[in-house]
Parts: C-alpha cells; sequence; structure tokens
C-alpha cells in the first residue's frame, strides 16, 4: 500500500480524518484524546459496577482502575505521535518540546519525535512560554539528601519559563517508559515503581521538594496535583516512599 502512492494519500486522509485533522469520506475524529476519553469513560462506567460486586474478582478493582487510565494515556500518547510523524513533517528534534498558555491551562509537550514527554496542567491561562526536555538514560546529576542516584529513575525532566514569571503548576504527568522499547529508566536499587515519588528542585536552589505521587505502573507514568510555582527546575523521581 505504501509504494502505491494513491492508496498511501488515502490512508492518510483516513488517519488525518480519525484524527479530527481533516474531513474525508464522512470518517468520524474517533480518535481524538477528548473522543477516546469520553468512550473509555462510558464504558468503564458501565463495567465498575459489576467488576465491583464479582466475587471472582475482588481486589480487581484497582487493577482495572490502572488499566483504564492507562488506555486513556495510551491513545493520547499515540494520537500525538500519528500527528507528528505520519500526518505532519516530523522536525526529529529529539526530548524537547515548548507550549505557550496565553488562552489553554492544559497542554501536552511533544517534541519532534511525536513522543509525549510530558502533560501540563496550569492554574490559569496567563504569558507562560513553558519549555521542557529530558535527559534520559542518565542518572540525575543531584538527587535528596539520603538518596542515592541508583534509588532515582535514569531520567530527569526540566521546566523552564521563557518568560521569566513564576507559573501556577496545578498537575503534572510524565513518563518513564523509554520509547519503542521496554527501557524503564529505573535505577538499579529501585525494588518497587509503585513506591516512586517525584521530587522538585528549582535550578535557583539546592533544596529539594517531595510531591504528591500517583504512579500507574501499567501506562508507565508518574502524576502530581501538588500546587508548585515555577520559573525554571527540574524533575526527578526516586523510590523513597510517597509524602
Amino acid at each position: 500500500i505504501l509504494a502505491n502512492t494513491h492508496l498511501k494519500q488515502q490512508l492518510l486522509r483516513r488517519i488525518a480524518a480519525l484524527l479530527g485533522k481533516k474531513s474525508y469520506q464522512g470518517i468520524q475524529p474517533w480518535f481524538t484524546p477528548a473522543i477516546m476519553t469520553r468512550r473509555i469513560n462510558m464504558l468503564s462506567k458501565i463495567l465498575i459496577d459489576d467488576i465491583a460486586w464479582d466475587p471472582f474478582l475482588i481486589g480487581r478493582l484497582d487493577n482495572f482502575t490502572r488499566h483504564t487510565d492507562a488506555l486513556k494515556y495510551y491513545s493520547r500518547a499515540r494520537y500525538h505521535y500519528l500527528d507528528t510523524v505520519v500526518i505532519n513533517k516530523p522536525s526529529w528534534k529529539a526530548d524537547k518540546a515548548l507550549r505557550r498558555f496565553n488562552r489553554n491551562t492544559t497542554a501536552d509537550f511533544v517534541d519532534g519525535w511525536g513522543r509525549l514527554l510530558a502533560s501540563i496542567a496550569v492554574a490559569r491561562p496567563g504569558p507562560w512560554i513553558i519549555n521542557t526536555s529530558v535527559i534520559k538514560q542518565k542518572a540525575p546529576s543531584t538527587t535528596p539528601a539520603g538518596i542515592s542516584k541508583d534509588q532515582c529513575l535514569q531520567r530527569t525532566l526540566f521546566l523552564h519559563n521563557s518568560s521569566k514569571q513564576a507559573v501556577p503548576i496545578k498537575s503534572l504527568r510524565w513518563e518513564y517508559t523509554y520509547e519503542f522499547s521496554n527501557h524503564t529508566d529505573l535505577g538499579k536499587a529501585i525494588t518497587d515503581e509503585r513506591e516512586l515519588t517525584i521530587w522538585y528542585k528549582p535550578t535557583s536552589s539546592r533544596r529539594w521538594q517531595a510531591l504528591s505521587t500517583k504512579v500507574n505502573v501499567v501506562a508507565k507514568t508518574l502524576s502530581t496535583d501538588t500546587p508548585i510555582r515555577i520559573v525554571s527546575g527540574q524533575f526527578i523521581a526516586c523510590q523513597h516512599g510517597n509524602p
């Protein structure tokens, strides 16, 4: 199909229609993050009561919730990959992304390879121009007191606001997988990734702050809803218990 120019263009138009980028032959934009999340939530609502009451599925509700959340994250990440690499021309600038928050309060940061680096929500729109970058497969340059580098993910997330004003970040989510492989950047001394805690350090300080953390071991993501104000700083995750 890809060798046939006509069929290839038809396939690309269909994918673009599924992503909600263009209209084509009445195809519905089923694969947009908003629609996928809504449909997954609807199906979850139908199933969740039966799972909760089924005697053979006792204790499985948390697992169901994790997989549901992972499915929503997967659909969002795949949407960005298809949009960046298949529909548009990728820049191939890896592990860096920039987003503006002039009118929006949420944004996905996607690099030139179509990889979802982080999802960030701010408390209010503003003149925020946030740059993100990720260093993978490398131990953090510094760690909180009493925590070794091997107890941490071998991955660091950096944020910098180009407008040089403190950004009121409401929530943050980032993944600890290595794209297109099963490598997860787990440090050698990490024995239970469910116990990972996100730590934040401003560039202008040596003090680390532990943030409340939710780990989804299915999606391989870390989330926090601890409000922080940031101009420039870094995030790491280590096994040291949740605060």
